[in-house]
Order: structure tokens, then sequence, then C-alpha cells
């Protein structure tokens, strides 16, 4: 859905959604409707708005403090991927088993056991 307002779409339909995202519109609407009245019927969601509601909804509009699992190759990729902190989401620390990483630091963030 974030590609929408890239494509200059202000107004989508469940099916333009629905489409893009590969879920059923019946059922994007469906469940949309447990969170409250969204959208307008015949003209379609305000993307920009649904969003907001949406990220409100998952807890994303808030900074949260998160743990990396895992100091190999795959925790090293993910401890300098900056799309967590575009998400709401901070890197504090990284936890391994291994003891040689242990007090080392990813991307500037201790490893820690």
């Amino acid at each position: 859905m974030r590609g929408l307002p890239d494509d200059g779409i202000g107004t989508a339909s469940s099916t333009e959604i629905a489409q893009r995202t590969g879920i059923n519109a019946a059922q994007f609407r469906k469940d949309l409707s447990y969170f409250g009245e969204f959208g307008t019927p015949g003209l379609g969601y305000d993307v920009a708005e649904l969003e907001a509601h949406l990220s409100r909804i998952m807890g994303l509009d808030a900074q949260r403090d998160v743990l990396l699992v895992g100091a190999g190759n795959l925790g090293a990729a993910l401890s300098s991927y900056m799309g967590f902190s575009e998400r709401g989401f901070r890197v504090v620390a990284i936890f391994d088993s291994d003891a040689g990483k242990v007090g080392h630091k990813l991307a500037g963030r201790p490893v820690i056991m």
C-alpha cells in the first residue's frame, strides 16, 4: 500500500488495494470494519488517512526498542538495515549465545548474551 502515494494515487478502492496487496477486496473491507469506519462507499479510501489509521492500529506510530536475536551474517545485515528505524523500531542490542561475539558491537550496538 505504501506504493500508492508514490504512484500519485490519493484515493484507492478496496479492489485496487486488493490487487496491489494480493488479498481479497471483500475481506479487506470486512477486516477494516472491525476497527471503525474507513473510506467512503463508491469513492474508496483516502490513502494517507488509511495509512495513518493502520499505523496507529498496528502500533507503528510510536518508537519501539527491540532486541535482535543472532549476531551471525543475517544478524549483522539486519543490524544495519535502516528500514527498522523508518518503521519505528530501534535496535538497542543484539543477543547471541556465542561467547566470542559477546562484548563486541554490530552497527554500533552491543552484542550481549
